[in-house]
């Protein structure tokens, strides 16, 4: 499975134009742990809009 998902990423990478370095990077990204306790991104985007 993990073997598939990196052909697809790098056939997305290729298709986005991005450079080899730039589509290694795509691969190293992190996916954030769950941290139930630090809102979400949406709700501190809400948060900044309303100013505060």
């Amino acid at each position: 499975m993990l073997d598939a998902s990196t052909v697809k990423l790098k056939a997305l990478g290729s298709e986005l134009g991005l450079t080899p370095k730039g589509r290694a990077e795509l691969l190293d990204l992190k996916i954030p742990e769950d941290n139930s306790d630090k809102p979400s991104t949406a709700e501190q985007i809400k948060q900044f809009l309303k100013g505060g």
